[in-house]
């Protein structure tokens, strides 16, 4: 134990390195327990499209849809949730799909969602691009 200040006396830039990926890896693992959404294949995402009760919620920016959107999805940007929950005009425990490119910036909204009362919040896995490679319907407004 004595060598440890030594340690980080001769070495301190590669302490703070290893100090750092311990916090990041700690705050990913602690952000994994304790998220309150659930992720959503593709497919199960699919089977929800046409049940009358979950919505589609399109997070990515407006440039990102002009390659087409999850049929009758709601698009509001990740950056203009907040200032926008009240534009869902939903229950809070209506069912909620989330999606964007790649599925990082909507598990981000999806925890935004869950931390303001939303139950039943999903995140699409891969976004878009899961949903294409599965030959999903895609609606254009080209």
């Amino acid at each position: 134990m004595v060598e440890l200040p030594v340690w980080i006396a001769e070495d301190p830039v590669r302490f703070v390195v290893i100090v750092a990926l311990v916090l990041l890896f700690a705050r990913m693992v602690w952000r994994r327990l304790t998220r309150k959404y659930l992720p959503l294949s593709a497919e199960q995402a699919a089977e929800r499209l046409d049940d009358g009760q979950t919505l589609f919620l399109d997070v990515r920016t407006g440039a990102e849809l002009h390659g087409g959107t999850i049929p009758a999805a709601m698009h509001i940007p990740k950056h203009l949730l907040r200032r926008r929950l009240a534009d869902l005009e939903i229950s809070s425990d209506t069912p909620i799909v989330v999606y964007c490119q790649s599925g990082m910036r909507s598990a981000s909204a999806a925890r935004i969602l869950t931390r303001h009362g939303f139950s039943e919040v999903y995140n699409l896995q891969g976004g878009m691009a899961a949903w294409r490679a599965h030959n999903l319907p895609v609606s254009s407004d080209d």
